[in-house]
């Protein structure tokens, strides 16, 4: 049997360490590691510091480069700088939702304020109109029977408003009144500008409408939006801002004719509201 060879700076005594049969611990030379040397067993291979002596080639790259990787990953300095990578990542990501919640909060609030604002004004603006309409329709109903009221305001409570400005220029024209060509002319006037409201008034009722940034991130108008295709203009696009200055130019265009026809009807028709007047013959 040969002798068995160690490598150098290892003493033959304590080989057991090893792997090799033997009492006696491996003593290295001085300034050297120990190192062990490789030996085969037909037994269980040998327990060397906690690591098991690889079987296969894989076992092998495992406790190569495996065993290289985790341990690179259990300094604390590796596992401080990837704590802090994902508390940073965490962060990031949280403040983009949070920033994005936000963004969308202020962006609900200003379109929500826009809408109401913009509700608010078309709803002064179709309730002027309804009062122009009321006082049409007490004209008229005047101009059909000066004295009796009640059958009067059946006939014209059913009656379109363009039905009550046609009716309402023919029936002035039959009364015999001093100054009638003045009275008349003036009248005629008045339901020019109650038609001129009535299409004021269906454009914002028949239109759409949205709200869109204009002019920076804080400022929201409100816009009233319209496709109309007409046999003389042809298909047209309407886009309108409805601020308050153009919600003033309906306001008056239709506000104000109501009393225009109080007035023109007193001056032809003195008393006519409660149904005093008397022909000038009687």
């Amino acid at each position: 049997m040969l002798p068995r060879r160690f490598p150098p700076g290892c003493s033959t005594e304590g080989a057991a360490s090893g792997g090799i049969a033997s009492d006696q611990k491996m003593v290295a030379a001085p300034g050297k590691q120990v190192r062990r040397p490789f030996a085969l067993s037909t037994s269980r291979f040998a327990n060397r510091g906690n690591h098991s002596f690889p079987r296969t080639p894989f076992d092998w790259a495992h406790q190569t480069y495996g065993r290289r990787i985790f341990s690179a990953a259990s300094k604390p300095t590796n596992i401080w700088r990837w704590y802090r990578f994902a508390l940073t990542t965490f962060f990031i990501l949280f403040r983009k939702s949070v920033s994005t919640a936000e963004m969308n909060s202020k962006h609900d609030k200003l379109a929500k304020d826009t809408f109401n604002h913009g509700y608010r004004a078309l709803g002064r603006v179709v309730y002027h109109f309804q009062e122009l309409e009321r006082e049409l329709a007490r004209a008229v109903s005047f101009l059909i029977d000066p004295v009796e009221e009640e059958a009067a305001d059946v006939v014209v409570c059913e009656l379109a408003f363009k039905q009550l400005a046609h009716i309402g220029y023919s029936l002035f024209d039959l009364y015999n009144l001093p100054n009638k060509e003045t009275h008349l002319t003036e009248w005629k006037r008045v339901l020019g500008l109650c038609l001129n409201a009535e299409s004021k008034r269906n454009q914002l009722v028949h239109s759409n409408y949205y709200a869109c940034y204009a002019g920076g991130p804080d400022n929201m108008e409100f816009i009233r939006y319209k496709k109309t295709a007409k046999f003389k203009r042809g298909s047209r696009l309407v886009d309108e801002e409805m601020n308050d200055k153009a919600v003033e130019e309906y306001m008056k265009e239709i506000a104000g004719v109501g009393v225009q026809i109080l007035a023109c009807m007193s001056n032809a028709f003195p008393g006519w509201s409660e149904r005093r007047w008397q022909p000038s013959g009687n």
